[in-house]
This record gives C-alpha cells, structure tokens and sequence, in this order.
C-alpha cells in the first residue's frame, strides 16, 4: 500500500476528486443550454434511432389516455388590425373557428371527466364570439391555453381575456429542429407540460439559486426530449384523433347547435383522457430527429417526459456521472500520453510521438460519448460530450506545459 499510495499518485487522487466536481459543475452548465453542438446532435440522433426504432426498447405509452382533436381544417376569415392603429382593419385573416370551439367547450363541460385539456391554439384577432369563448374556458376545470413570447422574449398572450389558465408553449430549436424541451423561461413562465404535470399530479414546482425542483426533487429545466408519440403515431391512427368539424357534425341537433343529447355515446371519449385541441396537420408542424412532428405532440412528448422523470437528477446518474469523470480524470493526470496509451491497448502497437491536439481530443470525445450512451439508456438522459472533451484535453495539455516547466525548473 505504500508503494501505491506515492506523493504523486495522491497529489492526482486529489486532483482528480476536484476536477471530477468541476466537471458535475460543467455538466450542470452545459445541460442549462437550450441548444446542442453539432456532436451531441449527431450522438442523440443515431443512439435514439438505435434504441427506440432498429432495437425497439422503447414502451409506447397508453393509447387509451389521449385524445387529439385536429382544428387545422376548421378556419374562418376574420379581420386583422394593424397593432399601430387598432380602430380600424387592414384586412384578413385565417383563425380558427372560435364558433366551433364554443360547441366543443359545451360538450366538454356536459361531462368534465376528462383528466385535462390543452386548447394549442394562438387566439389572435377578435371576433363577435370572444366574450362567450372567453367565459366559457375560464369555468372549465384543469384547462389551459397556449401562448408564446414575442421577438423580444416577452409574454405575447392571447387576445382572450383568459385567466390563469395560461402555459408557454415555445419550442427550442437545434438547426431548426426541436430537439431539447425547456420547462421554465425567464425565471416565471411555466410551460404548459410542466403546468398539466402540475394540475394533473398535484405537484409543486420551485425553483431558486441551487437549481429547480420538482416535488422536492432536482430536476434539469432543459433537457433532450424523447419522442414517445411520433407523427406516424397520430398518422396511423394508433391513437385517439377527431376532426373538430366532423365530430361536430355528430353532435349538431336539429337547430344546428352542439347538443350533448345528440349521439351521447360519443362523449365517453372524452372520459379519462388527455385531451389536445390544435394543429395537428398543417401549419404547427416542426422538424425534429424523427421527422415531422406537429406542435401538439410534442408539447405531450414533454409531458411524458415529466412524468416518467427523464429529467429527474438522481443519485445513480450522479454515482455514474462521478466514476466516470473521476476515473477519466486519473487517467489523465497520472499518465505521460492519453491518447498513446489508449491506442496501444486498442491497437497493441507502441507509440513513439506524443499526440497532438486533436488526437487527445478524438480520445475524450469517444471516452464522454460512451458516458453518455450508458446515462441514455440507463436514464435516458444526454450529457454534453464535445464541451466536456474539449475542456478535459486543455486540461491534459495544461498538465503538460507545467509537468515540462517543473523538469526544467529541477535540471537546474
């Protein structure tokens, strides 16, 4: 033991404990970001596609919990104001049928067993039936309304005057695809998954100087969303979907009004489920590693998120997340060469030159896309490999420069 536990190899123990915790900081750092560097994006591209498509590990959620409901179809022409000079229109606009939606909020409310409901739709413009729109989803139970923020990142809310029954449904976009989620914007905006996660669980969301939480728990606010419900999901009808228009159409009486007397086995499909209003098929479609996918369901994939604690920070990840860093950390300060080393273990071929920059950090690149592999499919969570690599191979090369000033400094 005491030959091991040389002056040297305890000054790299301890070292290697330091770096490891500012590594968890840099980790911490990065996953802050809502976008991705072009390795992590290749890395979540493929090892997603490998896990949930080729080697099918995924569990598709429940198809009984949802049910969408397409507006994308049901449009009217109203009139479009100038913000600059409000009194008089300019000319029109497409919106969707606000006509519709008050007969879909009367069938609704006749039964209200559904477990929520998400209205993704931008209530822009005014029209004769806002005042009886606007009443009727401010009495309705575990309810929300999307909104977004303007180019300024301010709260563009709807022109409705609804109350508290509003969730931030942005999308951060990675080479113009979504690809992580962001729970809270600006130190107070909720987004709408992690407000249905509230209503629906009961949980309580906070956030201070440490971090934020979930029910007591550390949770990451930004993290890399994993598609449970895709558009061929929707598409296929392996889930529950309507045609606002056409469901309707079932449910009009005589007098051409939503009567929920009319056809009233249709109303149990609302019993129990998750319901989402919105564009399903038209214009709130975005690009994302598995293709299209229309705004709804993501903001439900984020959701699924939340609740199957992707972004829950627990101690196994923590231990792994330790091992590893402390581990590749020891490597990299004990040793003379990282990249020499591992090659002739690799390769069973002995290096003579010292590696160059970009040798070392092709070795820390692999090292931290393996870490990060193991955490995706142990915890589905992503770690930033190519900032980690790139700080740990200055670090190496750092080592270097003092090891050679100290071998100088004893020469003489």
């Amino acid at each position: 033991m005491g030959n091991f536990f040389t002056k040297k190899r305890i000054t790299v123990i301890v070292l290697s404990l330091l770096n490891a915790f500012f590594m968890f900081w840099l980790t911490f750092f990065i996953q802050s970001f809502p976008y991705s560097l072009p390795d992590e994006y290749a890395l979540v591209r493929y090892s997603s596609v490998l896990r949930n498509v080729i080697l099918g590990l995924e569990t598709k959620p429940d198809t009984t919990r949802f049910l969408f409901i397409n507006v994308a179809w049901d449009k009217v022409m109203a009139d479009y104001f100038d913000p600059a000079v409000p009194e008089y229109p300019v000319g029109v606009e497409p919106i969707t049928d606000r006509k519709k939606l008050i007969d879909l909020l009367t069938l609704l409310a006749h039964r209200k067993d559904y477990k929520s409901v998400v209205f993704d739709i931008n209530f822009k413009g005014k029209t004769e039936y806002d005042s009886v729109l606007t009443t009727k989803i401010n009495a309705m139970p575990n309810f929300l309304v999307s909104y977004h923020r303007d180019e300024k990142d301010k709260p563009d809310y709807p022109d409705l005057a609804i109350k508290k029954k509003l969730g931030l449904s942005d999308l951060e976009k990675v080479y113009d695809e979504a690809l992580k989620f962001k729970i809270f914007y600006n130190d107070s905006l909720k987004s709408t998954p992690l407000l249905m996660y509230e209503l629906i669980y009961k949980k309580k969301f906070t956030h201070d100087k440490w971090g934020h939480w979930i029910d007591g728990k550390p949770v990451f606010n930004s993290f890399i969303l994993d598609y449970r419900i895709r558009n061929f999901d929707y598409t296929s009808g392996k889930y529950t979907k309507l045609h606002l228009g056409e469901f309707l159409g079932l449910m009009t009486d005589s007098l051409g009004n939503a009567n929920p007397s009319t056809n009233p086995e249709n109303l149990d499909l609302f019993k129990n489920r998750i319901i989402f209003v919105g564009d399903f098929e038209d214009r709130d479609i975005h690009d994302t590693i598995y293709g299209k996918i229309p705004g709804p369901l993501i903001l439900l994939d984020a959701f699924l998120a939340l609740e199957a604690g992707d972004n829950v920070i627990t101690l196994p990840f923590l231990l792994l997340l330790f091992v590893s860093y402390f581990f590749i950390s020891y490597v990299t300060f004990y040793y003379q060469q990282i990249y020499g080393n591992w090659l002739k273990i690799i390769t069973f071929k002995k290096l003579q030159n010292p590696e160059s920059f970009l040798e070392s950090l092709t070795i820390f690149l692999a090292y931290f896309a393996l870490v990060s592999l193991t955490s995706f499919f142990l915890f589905n969570i992503h770690i930033g490999v190519l900032g980690l690599a790139f700080y740990l191979n200055l670090a190496e090369k750092a080592k270097h420069i003092i090891w050679n000033f100290m071998d100088r400094k004893k020469s003489h």
